[in-house]
């Protein structure tokens, strides 16, 4: 692959900028190109992906912008044929140096409108459980030092997430914008044993649906003292107050408290945890870090309300670092595309969102391996069931020439929906439970035919189950691609 980098020398952009363009045309082949559990059919896709990466730091900007455009052509079903964006991106301005800032964001993909209807991780089937997303915000930030007693910061964000929603029956669940003030006075460098915070935040969510909004406020002060060289404990003290139009989870108020601790038994391991009491109940989260030269794991877990348009703003379609905290330049490149499949049915209820997370990768002269597994869960909506959402993913490669590597990659994912309300992907399961579960496995080979040209075959085995028979299907596929940068 050649990369075309870019030496600015403006004085706001001057840096390196390195910028990816590729190409990318492949032919598939499936055996059941509708996801059907009955009428299976086979067909060949022609897929033409154009793409750009682009990385960029200067002395006051910093850039990321990741984007394919995805055009599919089928031979039977030509019904079907369509074009996908894909878009992340991130900026970054210091407009009035260490004073005033900006941040901006945009995205775009294809995500599940139904937890448990009929799931892919891929764009092939062009299915009615899939819908375009669209996201985009920004974020004037304010900065200012009181000497070396205090710092203070206060921002402004403004998004807006937009659901295509096609074939979903809701267009707009999901959709919404928001509006939210935050502003903090922290201790300075003087406080170096003992740190201190006073914070306050609000934010207003407006549903495309209708005039339904939801406001959450809340107040929090920090501290934060040194035990030991290894242990730091943790503290805090607010108030909380909410109001949710569908008088779901959002709409209590209440005082809001946490205590923990952060232990840190070397630069590379740390471990910070807290259990407490916000306004929908008891809550606890953690954070634990591992790194060394060659393995990596980290883990999460956090409690919070949270709406669809929320979650959606913050899916990350790329990784912009890999397990070992290294930069990716190029994370489309000459690799069988994947979206995000994690997601919740779309709702317009604000929610309870409890996410559990945890990565392991690996790597060795060869060999690179990886695995992940989530755990999501929503409870509280106002209008929908409680919902989950588990799965698991690990993928090998090796390398075993200058040119030739290959590997094996494999996920599962569960999405569950119940109790007394309608289930969203399928009403006449009114009054009881809703599960698909999906198993993915695919074996790959690739080869790189020239300093800007690579080669990838693979095979795609696909099989769902679920309680609803229209979910289920099996699928076997096979790809191949040339990949092309310039």
């Amino acid at each position: 692959m050649i990369a075309l980098v870019l030496t600015v020398t403006s004085n706001a952009f001057a840096g390196d900028w390195m910028v990816v363009p590729r190409f990318l045309i492949s032919e598939d082949y499936s055996d059941n190109i509708q996801l059907s559990p009955t009428n299976q059919r086979d067909d060949f896709i022609t897929r033409v992906t154009p793409g750009i990466s682009i990385r960029g730091q200067g002395r006051r900007v910093e850039m990321s912008v990741d984007y394919n455009l995805e055009s599919l052509s089928y031979i039977n079903e030509e019904e079907l044929d369509n074009t996908n964006h894909q878009l992340q991106s991130t900026l970054s301005i210091e407009i009035i140096r260490n004073i005033f800032f900006l941040d901006a964001n945009a995205a775009m993909y294809q995500a599940l409108v139904s937890n448990t209807g009929r799931v892919s991780n891929r764009n092939l089937a062009n299915d009615s459980n899939r819908t375009d997303v669209i996201t985009y915000g920004f974020s004037p930030r304010f900065h200012h030092h009181f000497g070396t007693w205090a710092d203070f910061n206060a921002s402004t964000q403004v998004s807006d997430t937009i659901g295509d929603g096609s074939g979903s029956g809701n267009r707009s669940a999901g959709s919404g914008n928001s509006i939210s003030l935050q502003s903090t006075l922290s201790s300075g460098r003087r406080f170096t044993r003992t740190s201190w915070s006073v914070s306050n935040s609000s934010t207003v969510f407006n549903n495309d649906s209708g005039a339904r909004s939801n406001s959450q406020n809340w107040w929090d002060a920090q501290v934060s003292a040194v035990i030991n060289r290894f242990l730091r404990a943790n503290t805090s003290l607010g108030y909380e107050k909410n109001k949710s139009a569908d008088g779901g989870a959002g709409n209590q108020d209440s005082i809001t408290w946490s205590a923990g601790a952060t232990l840190t038994l070397s630069p590379r391991t740390s471990l910070t945890g807290s259990y407490g009491k916000r306004s929908f109940g008891n809550t606890k989260s953690f954070d634990f870090s591992h790194r060394r030269r060659r393995i990596s794991i980290s883990g999460s877990y956090t409690e919070e309300l949270q709406t669809t348009s929320g979650q959606l703003r913050d899916q990350q379609l790329v990784s912009l670092f890999d397990a070992f905290g290294e930069p990716v330049f190029d994370p489309f490149a000459a690799s069988d595309p994947t979206l995000p499949d994690g997601n919740l049915s779309l709702t317009d209820d604000i929610f309870i969102s409890r996410d559990f997370n945890a990565t392991v990768g690996y790597t060795r002269r060869r060999d690179t391996f990886s695995a992940s597994v989530f755990r999501t869960e929503r409870e509280g909506g106002a209008s929908s069931d409680p919902e989950e959402a588990l799965g698991a993913s690990v993928s090998w490669s090796r390398t075993m020439s200058r040119r030739l590597s290959g590997g094996v990659s494999g996920s599962f994912r569960s999405g569950s929906a119940g109790g007394a309300g309608v289930v969203p992907s399928n009403p006449s399961l009114q009054g009881s439970d809703a599960s698909t579960e999906v198993i993915f496995v695919s074996p790959f080979v690739s080869y790189s035919i020239g300093p800007h040209t690579s080669g990838r075959l693979s095979y795609n085995y696909t099989t769902s189950s679920s309680e609803d028979s229209a979910n289920e299907y099996t699928e076997n596929s096979v790809t191949g691609s040339l990949s092309f940068a310039f």
